[in-house]
């Protein structure tokens, strides 16, 4: 585990350094893990290249701030 974590470190900051936004960096390097996780003898070189194609191909808007709190949904009065 711990080489998975520095791997997730080092994909982020060579991301952000690329200039990528946050959002997009999380999500590349997210699905880089899964890449690795599904493809154990994929090297590092090739890891890295899938982060930054899913970076620079991902078209996902950034998540919106949430202003509100968040309210617990209720049921119906019919159905209570």
């Amino acid at each position: 585990m711990r080489h998975e974590e520095f791997l997730r470190g080092q994909l982020k900051k060579i991301l952000l350094a690329a200039s990528y936004d946050d959002s997009q960096t999380g999500a590349a390097v997210e699905h880089a893990m899964d890449y690795k996780r599904t493809n154990p003898n994929a090297g590092t070189e090739i890891v890295i290249a899938k982060a930054k194609f899913f970076a620079k191909h991902n078209t996902r808007p950034a998540t919106p701030e949430r202003r509100e709190p968040i309210r617990q949904a209720a049921l119906p009065k019919w159905k209570r």
